[in-house]
């Protein structure tokens, strides 16, 4: 039990390693599934949500560039929420 306990502890901390830099390749990520969310369920809303303002800008711009690719989703997208959160 306390083998699968220290594996588990491992890759939480690879994960989180992975998620709370600015990583490019996994801003990219989350835009490549914006992306498939808007194409695979249109009638459901999304948040995305940043641990950090150096993540957000990253997902931010690999999400612009993923919508580039597909204007036909544009309808989906409403500018200028992300920092309108309480007390903004």
């Amino acid at each position: 039990m306390l083998r699968n306990t220290r594996r588990t502890a491992r890759l939480v901390c690879r994960h989180l390693r992975l998620c709370l830099g600015k990583g490019t390749l996994e801003a990219a990520k989350v835009a490549q599934r914006v992306i498939h969310h808007f194409d695979t369920c249109p009638q459901r809303t999304l948040g995305v949500v940043a641990l950090s303002t150096a993540q957000a800008e990253a997902i931010e711009e690999a999400v612009q560039k993923a919508r580039a690719a597909r204007p036909d989703l544009d309808h989906h997208f409403t500018e200028g929420r992300h920092d309108e959160g309480p007390g903004a």
